[in-house]
């Protein structure tokens, strides 16, 4: 059951209340969108104006008892001149910039236009698999409860470190790994030239992101770190520019000796070496 209050169930029973869904996407970069799907006026909230920046809206939402994951989808229509950052918003998506992004659907009641009675909470989750087109970006959302599919035991035993770096066994900071550089003549799309200082193989399995430039948003893994440069898994969309910025994070192999040299961890290695390698018998 959704709360309520006297004024808006005094609204919905006169039948005469202006509805509109409020969205409200968090960036992975802690960037926040407020959108609303009201036809022609925007919407303030809890001091936030939900805006008509871009034309949105939500596919069936249900309830159901019991434990089930809710999946929803969400169509946002785009026109040529619409920017995120300054450049096209089919560009921004294809750069990866939902990617890890949450949204949050609230459904407001209004007796007038951009001022709510109430707000009730429809739902809240992660975006998942944008497709973006000239005109179209679809995209689905999966409510938390996805999180519990995943592997039971948690925990395995296996040769390397079972930690994931940063996560709270790791106990690393993200922050204190995570280098600012940019790019620099020579960069193509399967390799950023970098003035990153940092000894070879430091970011190796690590992370790059694109802050500015034509890949603005774009993240990769390093697959290979050598003399500055920075091999992507997969190349990067678009060309790079001299001056472009980015931002690298170390990399880990899950070793001990990596987890105790590097990144002086070794108390939070999580590693069973002595585990027996597989063995074929015919």
């Amino acid at each position: 059951m959704r709360d309520s209050t006297p004024e808006l169930d005094a609204l919905l029973a006169s039948k005469q209340a202006l509805i509109a869904s409020l969205f409200t996407i968090s960036l992975a970069n802690d960037d926040v969108l407020t959108l609303t799907s009201a036809p022609d006026f925007n919407v303030t909230w809890l001091g936030n104006t939900y805006n008509r920046d871009y034309v949105i809206e939500h596919g069936d939402i249900t309830s159901a008892v019991g434990v089930a994951v809710d999946e929803i989808d969400v169509t946002l229509y785009v026109r040529p001149d619409d920017r995120i950052y300054g450049m096209p918003v089919p560009k921004f998506v294809h750069n990866k910039g939902f990617d890890g992004a949450r949204i949050l659907i609230e459904r407001a009641f209004m007796s007038e236009p951009g001022i709510p009675v109430g707000v009730v909470h429809l739902f809240e989750g992660a975006i998942s698999e944008p497709e973006p087109s000239r005109m179209v970006i679809t995209m689905k959302a999966s409510s938390d409860l996805i999180t519990l599919n995943q592997m039971v035991p948690r925990h395995t035993i296996t040769p390397g470190c079972s930690n994931v770096l940063f996560d709270d066994l790791c106990s690393l900071d993200r922050l204190d790994w995570t280098h600012a550089g940019t790019a620099l003549a020579g960069s193509t799309r399967n390799g950023i030239v970098s003035d990153l200082v940092q000894a070879d193989g430091y970011f190796t399995q690590g992370t790059v992101r694109c802050l500015t430039g034509n890949n603005a948003g774009a993240k990769r893994t390093v697959k290979r770190h050598v003399s500055g440069q920075l091999v992507p898994a997969y190349p990067f969309y678009y060309p790079f520019t001299v001056g472009d910025e980015i931002e690298a994070v170390a990399g880990c192999n899950r070793l001990r000796v990596t987890c105790r040299d590097k990144f002086n961890n070794e108390a939070n290695i999580r590693i069973f070496e002595k585990v027996p390698t597989p063995v074929t018998s015919a």
